[in-house]
């Protein structure tokens, strides 16, 4: 379960999520492109918000959706952020400058021919982008949500070459990790159970472990609480592997997250970051290296 507090939704930047999203993932420009299908500038200009370098809103938002879904990013509050920026008039996606006039018609006997042409060729492109949504649509593995969707195992990068477009707040898995090729079971979270402390067995801790804390009855479920100074990437796995969040998240928001133990954590900006595991605090300071702090809770 995820309870995320968002910040002013205005203060999203969906071009500076997916750009940190593909460099968490450890994907280049032409990494993407090619598993969208997308030129190289198209790209560059999604990620700095130039949309009107693209051919138009409707295909702006699709872009940016398959983009996201590609991450393992949850599509609406990214696309949401592009369309208040399109309500405040922050971007004008290129309207055609004879929008207001007639089109030109040839004269004679090339008028005809000319006009079933364009239509013809609007045809033509209309069903080349209901089969491309259709096949990110129908081609899916799973959908990512704040902190619920599963996370691509490392390594796997030719999978992500390949072209499996993985869709569905904003959350990436660690670098390295492509989408995965199957959709995965659902499966329900287990009920909480009162949790029964026994002494940790006595074993030799990782280099980067926090202190071993008392183990939890199986099926019993831990929560772990963020708080963030700063803009703050964090990405928490459970004791299956499975991804309970992987996200971007704002100034001055929380992040709540139950899972069963043990967990894997990455914190981004870790120095600014303050966790809880249950009610004790966990320091941070040990596990950091350059702004980034990974570390497992037992």
């Amino acid at each position: 379960m995820v309870d995320y507090a968002e910040a002013d939704p205005a203060a999203l930047h969906p071009g500076a999520i997916l750009r940190q999203g593909r460099e968490y993932r450890g994907l280049s420009i032409d990494d993407v492109s090619q598993a969208l299908k997308l030129a190289p500038k198209q790209v560059v200009a999604i990620e700095n918000e130039e949309f009107d370098l693209l051919p138009g809103n409707t295909f702006a938002r699709g872009f940016v959706r398959n983009y996201a879904r590609f991450l393992q990013i949850d599509p609406a509050p990214v696309v949401a952020a592009v369309e208040r920026r399109l309500e405040r008039g922050e971007v004008d996606l290129n309207p055609p400058s004879n929008a207001a006039g007639t089109m030109p018609v040839g004269s004679g006997s090339q008028g005809v021919p000319r006009v079933l042409l364009a239509i013809l060729m609007l045809v033509v492109v209309a069903l080349a982008v209901g089969v491309y949504f259709e096949r990110f649509r129908t081609g899916s593995t799973g959908t990512w949500q704040l902190g619920t969707a599963s996370a691509p195992e490392k390594g796997a990068d030719s999978r992500a070459a390949a072209g499996d477009a993985v869709p569905q707040v904003v959350e990436m898995p660690a670098p390295g990790g492509p989408v995965p090729a199957a959709n995965p079971t659902a499966v329900p979270p287990a009920p909480a159970q009162a949790v029964v402390s026994v002494p940790s067995p006595a074993a030799e801790p990782p280099a980067a472990a926090v202190p071993a804390a008392p183990a939890a009855v199986p099926g019993a479920l831990r929560r772990l609480q963020f708080s963030f100074g700063k803009e703050s990437w964090v990405e928490v796995r459970d004791g299956a592997g499975k991804v309970l969040a992987a996200q971007l998240n704002p100034t001055g928001s929380t992040l709540a997250i139950q899972g069963q133990p043990p967990f894997s954590v990455v914190v981004g900006n870790a120095a600014s970051v303050r966790l809880k595991d249950d009610d004790r605090a966990v320091d941070l300071q040990p596990h950091i290296s350059g702004t980034v702090a990974r570390l497992k809770l037992d």
